[in-house]
């Protein structure tokens, strides 16, 4: 008595492979045919099963059928997995430090005065008014040389003024630096130089 081993198809789970009696026929058949469990001739249609002649084929068809859903599993992981690291990426690249600071006696009195100080990394930015037009940036690391900074910035620009300094004044409009401009620098300089720590 001849065998055939059977897998069907569109089984999620391929465990199960059946052991069933080979017909023989004189038959010119295309497809192997066997019976059911209930006796009757069926033929094994590739469309419908696999259909092997020995149980080491149906294990070795049954491992090649889980190793391509796990393929498909695992590039599914792998694709998740890249935008997890992406957002990861993303997220790293937004962070912001915050400077989480009180309010210095001299800064108050240049908000009064619709001044504002901003800190963008190791830099400050003074900038005027809801426009945020950007009057100084310095390098400076802590709030507490702040005022000592900012009063050397206002000396640097003033001398730059009244030296007339070409590299200062080059595509400038020398009225406005020599009144406007110089008016505001040493107005803050005025704020900044006579307000307590």
């Amino acid at each position: 008595m001849k065998y055939l081993y059977i897998i069907e198809k569109g089984q999620e789970v391929f465990s199960k492979i059946k052991k069933v009696e080979e017909v023989v026929t004189d038959k010119n058949n295309t497809a192997k045919q066997y019976k059911d469990d209930k006796g009757e001739v069926q033929s094994a249609y590739p469309t419908k099963v696999f259909c092997f002649e020995t149980e080491k084929e149906a294990r070795e068809k049954i491992e090649e059928l889980v190793d391509k859903e796990i393929e498909v599993e695992k590039n599914k992981l792998i694709e998740a997995f890249s935008k997890l690291e992406t957002k990861k990426n993303d997220i790293l690249k937004s962070i912001e430090v915050v400077e989480v600071r009180a309010i210095l006696p001299f800064e108050k009195k240049l908000n009064e005065n619709d001044l504002y100080l901003a800190k963008k990394g190791d830099e400050y930015e003074l900038y005027v008014g809801k426009d945020k037009s950007v009057v100084f940036l310095m390098d400076c690391e802590s709030s507490e040389d702040l005022q000592e900074v900012l009063i050397k910035e206002c000396d640097y620009h003033l001398e730059m003024i009244d030296t007339e300094d070409e590299d200062y004044f080059d595509d400038c409009d020398k009225d406005y630096l020599k009144g406007d401009w110089k008016n505001l620098v040493l107005k803050i300089k005025e704020i900044v130089q006579t307000t307590n720590k």
